[in-house]
């Protein structure tokens, strides 16, 4: 962009419709993200933190899962999930799946997963859900 600043969504749509391109992206990216989190852990445990999230959209695909004690899962359909692409970043229909298509199935991420939030549930029942959650992990010992 002008700024200076990458253009996501123009380098989006050239990664994510070529496997190749994404994998020379992920190469360049992937190495110093990984770096950056386990830093970022390191650093909380040295001051004492008990609880730390990692909110990653490819937590499992980039091997982010051995850093953390569990892994807690969102899913959604794969209807939903095109439309909340579609409707949050202004996608096409063929940019929403082929972002998609670039990630694991929520069936092959489940058997990472310690929790599933399913988010196909009414919102209130998810809040409560991840508060509950959340209320566990900080009251343990």
């Amino acid at each position: 962009l002008p700024s200076g600043e990458i253009n996501r969504k123009r380098l989006g749509s050239i990664v994510f419709s070529d496997r190749d391109k994404l994998g020379v992206l992920n190469g360049i990216t992937h190495p110093e993200i990984k770096r950056m989190v386990n830093q970022e852990i390191e650093s909380l445990k040295l001051q004492g933190k008990r609880v730390a999230v990692v909110d990653a959209a490819i937590l499992i695909e980039m091997d982010l899962y051995k850093l953390v004690d569990e892994v807690w899962l969102v899913i959604v359909n794969r209807e939903t999930q095109i439309k909340r692409l579609m409707d949050r970043d202004k996608f096409a229909y063929s940019d929403a799946l082929n972002r998609i298509n670039s990630q694991l199935t929520n069936e092959q991420r489940i058997e990472y997963a310690d929790t599933i939030i399913d988010t196909n549930k009414p919102v209130d029942e998810v809040k409560n859900f991840i508060i509950e959650l959340w209320n566990n992990v900080t009251r343990r010992d």
